[in-house]
C-alpha cells in the first residue's frame, strides 16, 4: 500500500485577465511608448507581425503559429505585414515572478498552438478557463528551460530562434543580440553549451527538416533543401550525405 502527498504553495496568483482577438491588414501600426502594465501572450493564428522595441534598436517577427511573450511595462510598436493578420492576445497580471525572464521571446510549439485553439468564444470570457491556459503556458515555457544550466539561460533567446526560424541566414551577431550579448562572448558560451558552432546547429536542424519534407513525398531534393534555408546545393549536398552516414 502507498500513500504519496505532496503539498505546496503556490504563490503565482493571477488576476486582470483578458482575452483579445483581432484581426489587422498590412501596414496596419500599433504603439505603445509605455508599455502595457499586464504581460501578454500574443499568437499569430495566421499572417504576420513585426514587433519593435528598445527605441527600434531590436526586432522580432511573429509569425503564423508562433507565441510571442511580452513582460508588462514594456515599450513597443508592432506593425503588420500581411493582410488579414489574426492575433490572439491572453493577457494577464501576478506580483510575483513568472519565472521565464524579463524580454520578449518567440516560442513555437504545438502544446502552445492547443492551448489557444482550444479558446472559444464563450470561453473568452471564462477567467477560470483563462487562467487555466495561462498556468499550462507557463509550465510549457519553464519545463522547456529548466533542462538549462543557470549559466546558459543568456542563450536561450537564440536556441528558440534558430529552432523556429532555422531557414532564415540570420548572421550570428544577430543571435547575439537577441541575448543581449557581445557576437564573441555568445560565440564561446554557445559553443561550451552546444558542443558545436552556431551555424553547425542551424544546419543539423536544417538537415533534420529536409528529411522530414522528403519522408512526406511531396518536395523533390531541391525543393526541400531551399525550402529548409540552403542556397547552394553543392554545400547542401556535401553536408547531406555527412548528416545521413
Amino acid at each position: 500500500m502507498e500513500d504519496i502527498r505532496c503539498f505546496e504553495k503556490n504563490e503565482l496568483t493571477l488576476e486582470k485577465i483578458s482575452f483579445i482577438s483581432i484581426i489587422r491588414n498590412k501596414d496596419y501600426v500599433f504603439e505603445n511608448k509605455r508599455g502595457k502594465q499586464v504581460y501578454s501572450f500574443v499568437y499569430a493564428e495566421s499572417g504576420s507581425n513585426e514587433f519593435c522595441y528598445n527605441d527600434g534598436m531590436d526586432k522580432i517577427v511573429l509569425k503564423k503559429g508562433e507565441m510571442l511573450f511580452i513582460p508588462k511595462e514594456f515599450p513597443y510598436r508592432t506593425t503588420y505585414l500581411m493582410d488579414n493578420t489574426r492575433i490572439k492576445m491572453i493577457c494577464f497580471d501576478s506580483e510575483y515572478d513568472l519565472g521565464i525572464g524579463d524580454k520578449p521571446f518567440i516560442k513555437k510549439s504545438v502544446e502552445i498552438t492547443n492551448e489557444f485553439s482550444t479558446v472559444t468564444r464563450a470561453q473568452m470570457q471564462d477567467h477560470l478557463y483563462l487562467s487555466s491556459v495561462i498556468y499550462r503556458i507557463l509550465y510549457i515555457l519553464k519545463r522547456s528551460q529548466e533542462t538549462v544550466p543557470e549559466r546558459y539561460k543568456k542563450i536561450i533567446p537564440a536556441l528558440n530562434e534558430i529552432e523556429n526560424n532555422y531557414f532564415e541566414n540570420q548572421p550570428i551577431s544577430y543571435y547575439a543580440g537577441l541575448s543581449y550579448m557581445s557576437e564573441s562572448n555568445f560565440r564561446r558560451l554557445f559553443k561550451e553549451f552546444m558542443g558545436k558552432s552556431v551555424i553547425e546547429y542551424r544546419n543539423e536542424i536544417r538537415l533534420r527538416e529536409v528529411n522530414k519534407m522528403l519522408i512526406s513525398g511531396e518536395y523533390t531534393v531541391s525543393e526541400a533543401a531551399i525550402a529548409a534555408g540552403f542556397n547552394n546545393m553543392s554545400f547542401f549536398y556535401e553536408l547531406y550525405r555527412k548528416y545521413n552516414k
